[in-house]
């Protein structure tokens, strides 16, 4: 008898196809929108991408961890983002590219991975497609992967993380440990973002309320890398975490721990400012509290226990997330939670839709009230029956509203954010390239693209690749008279920097001398609109604002330029070319 061949069925295979074409073609189009309006390649949307790739041909090229080669500097906190980036730059060049390279392999993995996982619920192509571009648009994969940063593969080991998780915490075997999987992948997510720390201490709480006491191993081994790196930068006399991470978290401002007070307003705003994340994590602490359970599974199955131990992981890191991290800046630092908490609605979805209904019942049951207490509502049947109705429609709409709005928000803004970047950071680091102002070395408060294209020693006035700016911030010694000194024991020529950022610690160094003025047009992401130039020492002055004067042609007819008189005169020379 010729034997049965089987053949398994991957339902997943074409609806993956599909959208892994969609975000293709989409990253394409983007591309060309950018080109288009900046008349050349791509431009990553952030200013951070070029810190990346700074360090990344740094330590490819020179072996040193840092934004030069002249030392050591923690000025990003994406460890392994930035040694994966060395690696591929070193193997292969190109290193402008790789970052994009890199996250579309990562968006289409983590498209094959959701899709095989939203099969376990569904195996229509009509509801995996759907699934997929929701997934795809509303957390944003094309801004994520278009803006060059280590937040995809993030998301993507996060989804790992959860898959095998779930799998080993739902076997039953009380006595087992997580596993060598789980304890690898729990080093390696906070190793790519340090907010990963936030899910292996929930995943380790879960664990130990249910008497796992094995699974706290998942906590030293999160420790593994980012730690072995922390006691690298101290023994290099910076701080134990990296400084952006010290910058940019609710931990607090300029490097020095907030009051009990301003950090719970932070986590206010953060919860206030994040309204798609909130509607997530409602729907997880609905389903937590079990009561489709009740209504709808008289024994709860290993489907929905999984549905309820996701919940609560998801909640758990959430709340972590609004209380010590940050949100927004493009949708990146929330967009792990958001796509996470996505796979999870569109994986559950039966118990989700219950909740859609559950809200709509008590929306009902308010206007009966409204009735039943003659408050000032329409009556008649036909305007109850409209009016029941219109509720369907505003819960639906209040509950995918923040999500919706999202997706559409997200790609017009990346773009732009490409072309703010272009026309400031990226003309900044070539006016530095060309070095027609003299030597020495440069001064800014925004230092990726300066760094990327430039070949200059820089001081960073903002604390992430100086360390005595760091250590005065930690201090609160931080002011104009320590940047004067820096600027004058390194020799620095020319200043670029925010005026509105140096006002915040006092301002700009009074022997500093302001030559002119950039200006762009409609900024969705850079720190200021306006950056001015600044000439350390006043004999630089008339070299530097001849060179501004001499580069303004080169820059892109929406920015508006300002050359101020130097002190000799009194009123400055406004538009494009201006010189003495």
């Amino acid at each position: 008898m010729p034997k049965t061949v089987t053949v398994r069925r991957r339902p997943w295979i074409v609806p993956w196809l599909l959208v892994g074409g969609v975000l293709i073609i989409v990253l394409g189009r983007m591309q060309a929108e950018v080109a288009s309006r900046t008349g050349g390649g791509w431009v990553y949307p952030l200013d951070d991408t070029y810190i990346h790739l700074a360090m990344a041909r740094t330590l490819g090229q020179h072996g040193v961890w840092g934004i030069t080669p002249a030392g050591f500097t923690p000025s990003t906190s994406s460890l392994l983002w930035t040694a994966l980036l060395a690696l591929g730059g070193a193997i292969g060049g190109h290193w402008e590219q790789l970052p994009l390279v890199f996250n579309l392999a990562i968006g289409l993995a983590m498209l094959a991975l959701v899709a095989n996982w939203l099969s376990r619920g569904s195996k229509q192509p009509i509801v995996l497609v759907g699934g997929l571009l929701a997934f795809l648009f509303i957390t944003p994969l094309p801004t994520l992967a278009a803006m060059g940063m280590e937040h995809l593969l993030h998301l993507l080991l996060c989804l790992v993380f959860l898959r095998v998780w779930e799998k080993r915490y739902l076997a039953n075997d009380a006595a087992s440990g997580p596993g060598w999987k789980l304890l690898l992948l729990a080093s390696l997510v906070p190793a790519v973002r340090y907010e990963g720390l936030f899910l292996v201490a929930a995943a380790s709480l879960i664990a130990w309320f249910d008497g796992r006491w094995r699974w706290l191993l998942l906590i030293p081994a999160a420790w593994v890398i980012i730690g072995g790196f922390g006691i690298w930068s101290m023994a290099q006399g910076w701080m134990f975490l990296p400084t952006s991470v010290l910058v940019k978290s609710a931990l607090g401002s300029g490097l020095r721990p907030p009051g009990l007070f301003p950090w719970f307003k932070a986590f206010l705003d953060h919860v206030a400012g994040s309204p798609e994340l909130l509607v997530l994590m409602i729907w997880a602490g609905w389903t937590l509290c079990g009561i489709t359970d009740g209504l709808f599974s008289p024994k709860p199955t290993r489907e929905y226990e999984a549905a309820r131990l996701h919940a609560a992981l998801f909640l758990l890191t959430a709340l972590q997330h609004l209380a010590f991290a940050e949100i927004g800046y493009l949708f990146r630092y929330e967009g792990y939670l958001v796509g996470w908490g996505l796979v999870l609605c569109l994986r559950f979805y039966r118990y989700w839709w219950w909740q859609v209904l559950t809200m709509l019942f008590f929306g009902l049951m308010a206007y009966q009230l409204c009735h039943r207490f003659r408050w000032p509502v329409p009556t008649g049947q036909g305007t109850r029956h409209w009016l029941a109705g219109l509720g369907l429609v505003i819960v639906v709409f209040l509950i995918f509203a923040p999500l919706g709005l999202r997706g559409m928000k997200a790609l017009p803004i990346t773009v732009q954010a490409s072309v703010n970047i272009h026309d400031q950071q990226i003309q900044m680091g070539r006016f530095v390239r060309e070095g027609a102002f003299g030597p020495g070395a440069v001064a800014v408060n925004d230092l990726g693209a300066v760094a990327w294209l430039g070949d200059r020693e820089i001081l960073d006035v903002w604390g992430l690749a100086t360390l005595e700016v760091a250590k005065a911030k930690r201090a609160g010694t931080y002011g104009p008279a320590l940047v004067e000194a820096l600027a004058n024991a390194r020799q620095v020529t020319l200043a670029m920097v925010y005026p509105t950022w140096m006002q915040r610690f006092g301002g700009i160094p009074p022997s500093w001398t302001r030559i002119g003025s950039w200006t762009i047009a409609d900024n969705v992401i850079c720190g200021e609109a306006t950056v001015e130039f600044y000439a350390v020492a006043s004999a630089a002055a008339p070299l530097i604002r001849r060179a501004l004067g001499a580069f303004t042609p080169n820059l892109p007819r929406t920015v508006k330029v300002v050359l101020f008189d130097l002190p000799a005169r009194s009123s400055p020379d406004q538009g494009r070319g201006a010189d003495e």
